[in-house]
């Protein structure tokens, strides 16, 4: 029974309870900041020359609730005015979602994934650098109409400054003159974290508004 536990068994079970509390704010995506974060915050955007940044909000669901984070995805596009059949290269930063916490988890992967837009059709697509010093391999590839891009690591989750690898992707231009290539927030963004007594956590997480992340003119 509970009440007979020896004091050191009460504590190490008393531990594991903060720690498993602790942990379910963190595995949620490694992406939480606040729960219960009431509506969700429309994007911000900048755009300079060839390259748009938009911020957004990402949602994580977790054991305490709902935890969110802002992310800023940028875009780079070879040129801003394409003519069909003209070929374009896009470079996205796409960042890494992660909060300081009681209890740091270690980074382990994370997928996210792209829908390819449509006028735009992606021949290649490639990460720069392909391994970095927080990230021992990266890669981008392109499947059934998406782009997935990957990262592998081992790092302590702590809100500490994780550069991403860009994101290189090449195609040609397929949409008709007088309409435009938009990126969207990623469909998904998953990620895998290891967390003390837990081992290893997954997590899913999504964007409440999905909105534009780059776009390209296509001439007239």
């Amino acid at each position: 029974m509970p009440g007979n536990l020896r004091p050191d068994m009460r504590h190490r079970a008393a531990l594991k309870a903060v720690v498993l509390v602790a942990a379910a704010a963190l595995v949620a995506a490694s992406c939480g900041r606040d729960a219960d974060p009431g509506p969700a915050i429309p994007p911000t955007t900048l755009i300079q020359g060839n390259t748009d940044s938009y911020a957004y909000e990402l949602a994580c669901p977790s054991a305490v609730g709902t935890l969110t984070t802002s992310l800023t995805y940028t875009v780079t596009d070879s040129a801003e005015q394409v003519m069909p059949g003209q070929t374009v290269t896009y470079k996205i930063v796409a960042p890494l979602a992660q909060v300081k916490a009681p209890v740091t988890p270690t980074f382990e992967s994370s997928a996210t994934t792209f829908a390819l837009p449509a006028g735009f059709n992606a021949t290649s697509a490639s990460t720069d650098p392909a391994a970095s010093e927080n990230f021992t391999s990266s890669a981008a590839e392109l499947a059934n109409g998406t782009l997935v891009y990957t990262l592998t690591g081992s790092f302590p989750i702590d809100g500490s400054p994780r550069p991403t690898p860009t994101i290189v992707v090449t195609g040609t231009v397929t949409g008709k003159p007088g309409t435009s290539i938009t990126w969207m927030t990623p469909t998904s963004v998953n990620g895998t974290a290891s967390v003390p007594i837990l081992g290893s956590e997954s997590s899913a997480c999504s964007f409440p508004t999905a909105g534009p992340i780059g776009t390209t003119t296509i001439s007239t």
